[in-house]
């Protein structure tokens, strides 16, 4: 090492252990953690690769189809038809092999070969080094299986879209209901407010003798009640979070928050012709189905073709003589020869009774995919009209029981009776802001549902809170 070189080095080495000094390590970290964290360069730590603390929908959905087993298993199942396909295909491409083998032959009858009257020869050595070519010319059962080889991995294919549609259709649901969880968790915390400041209004009331104990004891009562509430949602608001971070699969110690928010909003509507017309379209399930009909096809053909010839080229070259370089010469053949079975106890026949009943009810379940389709779609567009409507009831009834309240709260403040109406109302407002709640987490299941029903499940997107605090 140059003298310029062994300078800089002892000039690291200083300026790291004065680091170590200065920066003493906490107790439980190790030497071996500390010089783990200096040279892992490059490295991402698990906190890097962990989300930010509040996710979107669409976050969620991306952490859950990297995660879920369900997408794992539908990528080996199309890596798996891969390699079936690529078996039946062999049988159409040549095959080459090399052989070699060397025997001793103690004594030969020749006249097992036609020779007459010859004596036994040997011993001797007998030396074989050849290669050896088959070649399929004509075999159409050979080519069917191929196509139907290639149509099944356009299935699964399909299937794994599916799947990923299914695992969009879960984490979507789940956040969807975390969603819900914290609304009324806001909810409750509103309501355990508004009974604070109403068992103080009662209190006030009773020290200017305007009301009575039994006022205060009503209020108190009912403030106890909305914090039980209270803890009951905080409960729940945890449970789904939890969910939310299993389908994402994401780790549980994480403080998870929620981007998006239940806000109401409209998409354009479409009548059912076109919604049907999209679903039959877009639906995977179709696909799959007319795929799979379409491999069945093909295996048909298959069984059918076992009834003709087939065809084959064979030859091989390669080096005979009594060992290597004694006596070899190069000797060799080309063969092309046909095969056609004549009768076979009714196997083909059975694979083409087999083939045929599996076709027909692929065919028998598309027609009943079909209605399935379209009940699906006039059911999800009948429904989030529905929730529509139950979303503009439920924000009217939320007014209604707010202006309750206020006229209830007014007339306590007034001394013109007790407070039986103002906790009545409260128990009016409470139960309509679960119910508000309630109506806009179904109004946005109903619009999952649509997307679903359409085959765009992944388009389905809720507004964002601008990373409001949880």
């Amino acid at each position: 090492m140059t003298p310029p070189l062994q300078k800089g080095f002892r000039r690291v080495l200083f300026a790291a252990f004065i680091m170590l000094a200065i920066s003493p390590l906490p107790a439980e970290a190790s030497w071996n953690s500390f010089f783990g964290k200096m040279f892992s360069f490059g490295k991402k730590s698990r906190a890097e690769e962990v989300p930010s603390a509040t996710l979107s929908l669409q976050e969620v959905i991306r952490f859950a189809l990297r995660n879920n087993l369900l997408t794992k298993l539908a990528l080996e199942q199309i890596r798996e038809s891969k390699a079936q396909r690529l078996q039946a295909g062999s049988e159409l491409l040549p095959h080459v092999e090399a052989s070699l083998s060397e025997n001793r032959v103690g004594r030969l009858n020749l006249a097992t070969f036609g020779f007459k009257n010859q004596p036994l020869i040997g011993p001797f050595d007998v030396f074989d080094a050849r290669f050896r070519l088959t070649q399929t010319v004509f075999d159409l059962s050979a080519l069917a299986r191929f196509q139907a080889g290639n149509a099944t991995v356009k299935v699964k294919q399909y299937e794994e879209e599916f799947a990923r549609q299914k695992v969009i259709l879960e984490a979507s649901l789940t956040y969807l209901a975390a969603l819900q969880s914290r609304g009324r968790f806001k909810a409750a915390e509103a309501n355990v407010q508004l009974a604070e400041r109403l068992l103080k209004q009662a209190d006030h009331q009773h020290e200017a003798q305007v009301a009575t104990g039994v006022d205060v004891a009503r209020a108190t009562t009912r403030n106890a009640e909305e914090t039980f509430q209270l803890e009951q949602v905080r409960m729940e608001l945890t449970e789904s979070y939890l969910q939310v971070q299993r389908v994402a699969g994401l780790p549980y110690e994480d403080h998870l928050g929620l981007m998006d928010s239940l806000s109401y909003f409209e998409e354009p509507e479409m009548s059912v012709e076109e919604a049907l017309d999209l679903a039959e379209e877009q639906r995977l399930e179709m696909r799959i189905l007319n795929d799979s009909i379409r491999a069945e096809n093909y295996l048909l053909r298959a069984a059918k073709a076992e009834m003709l010839p087939k065809i084959a080229l064979n030859g091989d070259y390669g080096l005979s003589g009594n060992g290597p370089k004694r006596n070899d010469r190069g000797t060799g053949q080309i063969m092309i020869g046909g095969t056609m079975p004549l009768f076979e106890g009714g196997q083909i026949w059975g694979k083409i009774k087999e083939a045929s009943s599996r076709k027909r009810q692929l065919e028998q379940r598309l027609e009943d995919l079909k209605r399935q389709i379209e009940e699906d779609v006039r059911l999800a567009l009948l429904r989030i009209k529905t929730e529509r409507q139950q979303v503009g009831t439920a924000r009217s009834i939320l007014g209604l029981a707010s202006r309750e309240l206020k006229m209830a709260q007014d007339r306590f403040g007034s001394g013109l009776g007790d407070n039986v109406e103002v906790v009545t109302a409260q128990t009016t407002l409470a139960r309509a802001r679960d119910t508000y709640v309630s109506a806009l987490t179904q109004y946005h299941v109903a619009r999952l549902n649509l997307h679903f029903a359409l085959g765009q499940t992944g388009s389905f997107y809720l507004k964002n809170t601008d990373q409001e605090k949880e």
